[in-house]
Order: C-alpha cells, then sequence, then structure tokens
C-alpha cells in the first residue's frame, strides 16, 4: 500500500463524513447536481424528514444505506465507497454508480484537512528529515 493510501485509508471515517454531507444537502453525486423525486407526496415527507435536501433526493430515511458504506480499493486513483446495505442493487439501477463517488472538490478539501499534512511527515521521516 503506498503511502497517500495509507494516510486516507487512516482518515476514512472523516472522508465517508464528506459523503454523508454530501447526501445530507441532496447532492447524491457530489458535484452539485440535485435529483428532484418522481413523487410529490414522498418530495414532501422528505422535505419535512430532512429539510437540508429541499425535498430532492437524498439516499437517506433511516440511514442503513450511508451507514453501511466502507472505502474501497483505489482503481486508477479514484477512490469509491461500497456499501453493504440490501439496498445497493436496486438504488445502483435507479440513480447509478456514481452515487458511490465522492466529487473532485471535496475530495480534494478532504486530502487538504485530513491527508497533506500527514502525508508530508510520513516523507520527512523516509527521507531522514
Amino acid at each position: 500500500m503506498q503511502i497517500e493510501e495509507k494516510e486516507i485509508r487512516k482518515n476514512e471515517k472523516d472522508l465517508l463524513q464528506y459523503k454523508k454531507g454530501d447526501f445530507l444537502v441532496g447532492d447524491i453525486y457530489g458535484d452539485g447536481s440535485r435529483v428532484p423525486y418522481k413523487d410529490n407526496e414522498y418530495a414532501e415527507y422528505k422535505f419535512f424528514k430532512n429539510p437540508l435536501a429541499g425535498g430532492e433526493t437524498d439516499l437517506i430515511n433511516e440511514g442503513n444505506f450511508i451507514n453501511s458504506f466502507f472505502l474501497q480499493k483505489p482503481l486508477q486513483n479514484k477512490y469509491l465507497f461500497g456499501a453493504t446495505d440490501y439496498k445497493v442493487p436496486m438504488l445502483k439501477k435507479k440513480y447509478g454508480a456514481d452515487i458511490f463517488g465522492i466529487g473532485k472538490d471535496r475530495f480534494k478539501r478532504f486530502l487538504d484537512n485530513y491527508v497533506k499534512d500527514d502525508y508530508i511527515k510520513v516523507l520527512k521521516k523516509q527521507l531522514g528529515q
């Protein structure tokens, strides 16, 4: 495992909080887009349950889906979450695999806030500085 992956995994819980934050505000893809519910009654129910998402799709009802997330092994330097909740196939089919990613800007912010300093320390230690 490379240094950067170790540092990211060390802060996996914090990265998951970023993803949860996206879901809470109705940004299920982590790119600033919103997906409205097709059923107006359900949208109203969701608005009162989670006003932060404004009645738009947040993929959080009881929290079982997002709470089952875990960080998968990176593919081509891209980190994705996996999930163990039974709703995964249905939600993946309905909304696509991008719901398991995190936006570039959010990931960069995570790296700057949680990984960068420790990564630099490890590199300096390896270089004997």
